[in-house]
């Protein structure tokens, strides 16, 4: 009777042993452990990540253009002799992208390069294409109209300033939205290439304006937030947030995500601007992107992945991923994965384990 008593002591013991240790660190005994994997390793650091087909496009800074198919091995193709960091745009079987040399480039995988244009300036920012026109915004304070088959230069908008983004389309009003360096937010007609208005944020605009719901939010690297209806470019609010952004703000469900380059984020009320909450992470976090309403991720310029999820109406913070490399670009949302630009040129593909 003694020796049974004494083992299921031992047994005991070693229980409550397990417990304490799963316990102390704060890791519930059934959940699955997130995956990330390396999968493109380049010799070159590349640009932002474009959708292309059924896969991503991603040109480095060798003047490469790298096509990612889901199924094939990454096919490379030479383009331009000059650095990349401009996401390329896909329409139909045609690459369109522009270098850090200024050059803009209309390029076919199978019948090579079909025009380019050189700009007087590098360009950073991508392209948009709406009737036959693509359109995009050189360092040389231009927004330039292209015709797509020709490469003809039909309209041309002065934008007081370098462009670093990404014009932004409306389409039941044929305009685009686009900020400069100059700290001003334009609305452009796209018929005629004409000025329909601007407001100013009297402060360099570094990163794209985000259409959503109707409205284009747009963030000054002083931290000016502001919010435009776009049908009729009336100024719904503008609140101070964060100095030194430098990306673009991020929308996920009835909130907006601000992060400044001291690596502070903030979450707002998409409505009115109002701060819901802050937090210091100490390291500089690249352009974050939500997956959907209540799922929000950015990856820091050391490779970690930080996640955000909204539950009754509350933002929980954590750290899902530490991808051992350097990372100065945003992460992308891939089907039901996440895409990571690393600074070496490789992409890491992040999966959340499901329970």
């Amino acid at each position: 009777m003694r020796k049974w008593l004494i083992a299921l002591l031992f047994l005991l013991g070693s229980l409550c042993l397990v417990v304490y240790f799963r316990l102390g660190d704060n890791t519930p005994m059934e959940k699955k452990q997130p995956s990330w994997s390396l999968v493109y390793s380049g010799r070159s650091p590349l640009g932002a990540l474009g959708a292309y087909k059924d896969g991503f496009a991603a040109c480095n800074g060798k003047g490469d253009l790298i096509v990612f198919s889901t199924g094939k091995e990454p096919m490379t193709y030479k383009i331009s002799e000059y650095s990349f960091s401009a996401p390329p745009l896909e329409k139909n079987g045609i690459v369109y992208v522009g270098d850090e040399n200024g050059i803009f480039h209309a390029f076919s995988p199978e019948r090579g390069e079909l025009w380019s244009y050189r700009t007087g300036n590098q360009i950073v920012g991508g392209a948009i294409i709406f009737d036959g026109l693509v359109w995009v915004g050189s360092h040389d304070h231009t927004l330039y109209a292209f015709a797509v088959e020709s490469g003809k230069v039909l309209h041309s908008v002065d934008c007081g300033a370098q462009v670093n983004a990404t014009p932004v389309l409306y389409e039941p009003n044929r305009t685009l939205f686009l900020g400069s360096c100059d700290g001003k937010l334009r609305r452009i007609n796209l018929q005629d290439g004409s000025l329909m208005g601007e407001i100013d944020l009297e402060s360099p605009i570094p990163e794209n304006p985000v259409l959503h719901d109707g409205i284009v939010y747009v963030l000054s690297h002083q931290g000016v937030l502001v919010a435009v209806k776009a049908s009729n470019f009336h100024e719904i609010y503008r609140v101070n947030t964060l100095s030194g952004c430098f990306a673009p703000p991020c929308i996920a469900g009835d909130y907006v995500f601000v992060t400044g380059e001291n690596g502070t984020v903030q979450a707002r009320q998409k409505a009115d601007g109002e701060l819901v909450e802050t937090w210091e992470l100490g390291e500089r976090i690249n352009t974050p992107c939500a997956v959907n309403d209540d799922t929000v991720y950015a990856v820091s310029g050391m490779g970690k992945l930080h996640r955000w999820l909204c539950h009754a109406e509350k933002w929980m913070h954590d750290v899902v991923a530490e991808f051992q490399t350097d990372c100065r670009m945003g992460c992308h949302v891939f089907g039901n994965d996440l895409l990571v630009p690393d600074e070496s040129g490789g992409v890491l593909l992040y999966r959340e384990a499901k329970p």
